[in-house]
């Protein structure tokens, strides 16, 4: 549980300043960090959004859905393989969009697809799921999409997940 949660740590932390805080002697601080928020990209800083919402995520924001006593965070895209705009393509292509959720029974990362043929695009935590509605920016025919200018559009509803397709 410690090395899952260091690597967390590690892997939101960047440049110099992570570091630095190691270094100095501030690995108390990083390990209190560690168990009062677990591997939240963003503990304290989530976006209110109600049941049924549809709102948008880039990389390393989530969102409180408090009703459903659940945090939604965007971890990054693994995988990007979508069928550029205005393309004739010989297979649908698909996204990969990596995810964590925080709800009651625990924390846990899972992987939601553009395609349904390649993954599921909703997951079931309890009575609610979670969905990947769409993911922006579409793909461009000779344009590589930056990693910062991914934005997930989720939605967490009460009930079992169905097979909705992606937009």
């Amino acid at each position: 549980m410690i090395t899952r949660q260091v690597s967390c740590y590690c892997q939101r932390q960047s440049g110099a300043r992570s570091v630095d805080m190691w270094r100095a002697g501030g690995l108390l601080i990083a390990l209190t960090t560690l168990f009062v928020g677990g591997c939240a990209e963003s503990a304290g800083t989530a976006k209110p959004v109600t049941l049924a919402e549809r709102f948008q995520l880039g990389i390393g924001e989530s969102a409180l859905v408090a009703a459903a006593d659940i945090e939604v965070g965007m971890q990054n895209v693994s995988n990007d393989s979508r069928c550029g705009k205005g393309e004739v393509c010989v297979w649908e292509g698909d996204a990969t969009v990596v995810v964590w959720m925080r709800h009651p029974d625990g924390q846990e990362q899972r992987e939601l697809h553009t395609a349904r043929s390649q993954g599921p695009a909703a997951v079931t935590i309890g009575a609610y799921t979670v969905r990947l509605v769409s993911l922006l920016p579409p793909a461009v025919s000779g344009y590589t999409i930056a990693p910062d200018e991914y934005v997930a559009v989720l939605q967490v509803t009460q009930g079992i997940a169905g097979s909705d397709e992606v937009q």
